[in-house]
């Protein structure tokens, strides 16, 4: 019985003497997810560290290029793409990263809102808003944190995010797009949104929607991100869209590619999987798109074991000398390794 009261008593000193010199311990840090394809300089969720989530996240990107391929803006963003979201009046926080790559313009704002059937712009909210030239102005990468209501849904279900960020350049307005979709659990009534997809998109004043399509396999909504690694084949469908609103022009040329890296000296467009143009004709405003619900497919055992990001390029002309792309890309975690 001494023995064991001189064990308390040896326990309880040392620990006083922690607290002393080392100051209160720090409860356990949870865990969390590591974001699939984050930056290296993602700064995370607080207090579970860089490109740390509380949820699975998967780095999404979309490009928006004007005039040529080497004045763009990129717009990317650790996001809950394909995962069950409850929210009870919660926010979701999001960093967002925007590489204005050779383009002199500055970043104006970003709107986020939910698209349902029945509500094209719930919760619509600039929750970044900037109207000074001088600030925020390219060529240079931004990080950008917002924090937006996905809650304000009118209806539960798989409905779409959507997120625009709008740059100022000297000849109108760059517009790189995200819109992924979520499934919104808030107790509010069922009814899953009918034009679903997850997609990017470019945008300028002269020529507005270039979309890159990401397609759900199902006629109803079914997750198309993959999470879990991939191994042998990996299939996909993708489209290259314009809209019917009387002011996009047409899409007139297309790719699908696996790690392209067209900043590099010389530029690499990676593993092409296809690539060409249109029959319709350039700079007219209609509603001739590029191919459309085509399923690809990556023989992953030429790629190496690790992180690839599949690009979906989509192009639209204004004139002989200058042309919008819309590009959407997104991670897979390639893993042929047996065992």
């Amino acid at each position: 019985m001494i023995r064991k009261l001189r064990k308390i008593l040896s326990a309880l000193i040392g620990a006083l003497l922690v607290a002393v010199f080392l100051g209160p311990v720090a409860p356990a840090q949870a865990a969390g997810f590591r974001c699939i394809g984050a930056p290296a300089d993602d700064p995370g969720a607080a207090g579970l560290g860089t490109g740390m989530y509380p949820e699975p996240r998967t780095f999404l990107e979309a490009q928006s290029w004007w005039s040529d391929h080497g004045t763009h803006a990129h717009l990317g963003a650790c996001l809950p793409a394909d995962q069950t979201v409850r929210t009870g009046g919660t926010v979701l926080t999001a960093h967002w990263r925007i590489d204005m790559h050779g383009m002199n313009g500055y970043l104006h704002r970003l709107t986020q809102e939910v698209a349902t059937d029945s509500c094209s712009a719930c919760g619509e909210k600039a929750t970044f808003y900037n109207t000074d030239s001088t600030k925020f102005r390219g060529p240079g990468i931004f990080w950008v944190t917002t924090s937006f209501d996905v809650g304000a849904a009118n209806k539960s279900g798989w409905q779409q995010v959507q997120n625009r960020f709008e740059i100022k350049v000297a000849d109108g307005t760059v517009r790189p797009a995200i819109r992924y979709m979520a499934n919104i659990q808030h107790g509010k009534t069922v009814d899953h949104y009918n034009r679903h997809d997850t997609n990017g998109y470019g945008w300028h004043t002269n020529t507005a929607y270039a979309y890159a399509r990401l397609k759900s396999s199902t006629s109803s909504y079914s997750p198309t991100l993959p999470y879990a690694p991939v191994k042998g084949n990996y299939s996909f469908i993708a489209s290259h869209e314009t809209t019917t609103d009387g002011v996009s022009k047409n899409i007139t040329g297309w790719m699908v590619s696996v790690d392209p890296k067209l900043h590099a000296d010389p530029p690499s467009t990676g593993l092409v999987l296809g690539s060409g143009t249109t029959t319709c004709a350039p700079y007219v405003k209609g509603t001739c798109h590029g191919p459309r619900n085509v399923v690809w497919t990556i023989d992953t055992t030429k790629l190496t074991d690790g992180v690839h990001f599949v690009t979906i390029f989509t192009h639209q002309k204004d004139s002989s000398t200058k042309e919008n792309t819309g590009v959407f890309k997104y991670p897979i975690i390639v893993d042929n390794i047996p065992g």
